[in-house]
């Protein structure tokens, strides 16, 4: 099937790409605003106004129905803030336990001791290195959450799009890390032996990724 997805079909990966890099702005929007209004008296109402809460549906008055995100008016709607309790339902209802995914606590085991590898250098000494630190730690650390994340969603048709995208973030991730594993490896030669090793496993988990992204994908019968 070619073409955008009719109003009633499940969104496909492009759909939820969108949707899910919104949503990750908005939660790191609402991070730094929370950060800045915590002793704020008006706190709670600066953050609705801000976040542009309870708009849908409060009258009649454009300003209302503002497309905060910017997102696309063809775009099939999806609420951008759904009510809590119906979130905490839904999460309740259909929870599904990492511990069902045994790839992902080895991504999570796997970060944590290249977390470890990296902690017997003072990466101070250098800017660079700093950032290079940085990145192979966040990175490695978002490729077993963002695994984790996709199973939270689940695998009925109206979310495994978002399952897939999820999945291609995590890769992404890892991707990323090697990477910066490499460029620390060419200035920390002391660290050689043991980036190695976990670069090789690191590759290893993008390949069981991709298979598990190929998985997923053959599920797929709208796209």
């Amino acid at each position: 099937m070619t073409g955008e997805p009719s109003d009633d079909m499940p969104w496909g990966e492009a759909q939820w790409e969108r949707f899910l890099r919104r949503s990750e702005v908005r939660s790191a929007r609402f991070g730094e605003l929370l950060e800045t209004l915590m002793d704020h008296p008006d706190c709670e109402a600066i953050l609705h106004r801000e976040m542009g809460w309870g708009r849908i549906g409060e009258g009649d008055d454009d300003d209302n129905n503002d497309d905060v995100d910017g997102a696309d008016r063809d775009e099939p709607e999806y609420p951008d803030d759904p009510p809590m309790d119906e979130v905490a339902s839904s999460r309740s209802e259909g929870r599904r336990d990492v511990a069902d995914l045994p790839e992902c606590a080895r991504m999570l085991d796997w970060s944590a001791r290249l977390h470890d590898a990296l902690n017997v250098v003072d990466a101070r000494q250098s800017d660079d290195l700093v950032e290079l630190f940085a990145e192979v730690i966040v990175a490695s650390m978002t490729v077993g959450a963002k695994i984790a994340a996709g199973h939270g969603m689940g695998y009925d048709d109206e979310v495994l799009c978002g399952n897939i995208v999820c999945c291609r973030l995590s890769l992404d991730a890892a991707r990323r890390c090697e990477r910066a594993m490499h460029e620390i490896r060419q200035r920390r030669p002391e660290l050689d032996e043991a980036l190695m090793t976990l670069i090789d496993e690191g590759r290893q988990l993008q390949a069981l990724i991709e298979q598990r992204i190929a998985d997923l994908r053959s599920r797929v019968w709208w796209e």
